[in-house]
């Protein structure tokens, strides 16, 4: 299970389904990708609005102790069905790479 807490005022609000697949670790770094499927909808005057993604994200792991781990992810490589790309996107068609700083995000990981 994923939960994510935003820290901005983002009007959006985002389901994510994903896969992770994690490569060998290095000197404890876990280095990942997920395969995901964003479902993002946001209330708009006169009715809603809404758009889907479904790529890749990269991240890396560190472990704080034996059940917590330091995570960030950023970038966003597939497609996208947002039809207002603004800023750092590398590409303005349908299959794109997301580079903004909203993609990135860090926190802490629990391991039951």
């Amino acid at each position: 299970m994923k939960i994510s807490f935003e820290t901005g005022n983002l009007p959006w609000t985002t389901y994510t389904p994903f896969i992770r697949f994690s490569f060998p670790e290095i000197n404890k770094l876990k280095i990942f990708t997920e395969a995901q499927f964003n479902i993002c909808n946001r209330d708009v005057d006169g009715g809603q609005s809404s758009y889907e993604e479904i790529g890749l994200s990269f991240g890396l792991s560190y472990p704080i102790s034996k059940h917590l781990n330091f995570i960030g992810h950023y970038l966003f490589v597939g497609y996208s069905g947002d039809n207002n790309k603004e800023g750092a996107w590398l590409g303005k068609g349908k299959f794109a790479a997301d580079a903004n700083i909203l993609r990135a995000q860090l926190g802490l990981q629990y391991i039951f």
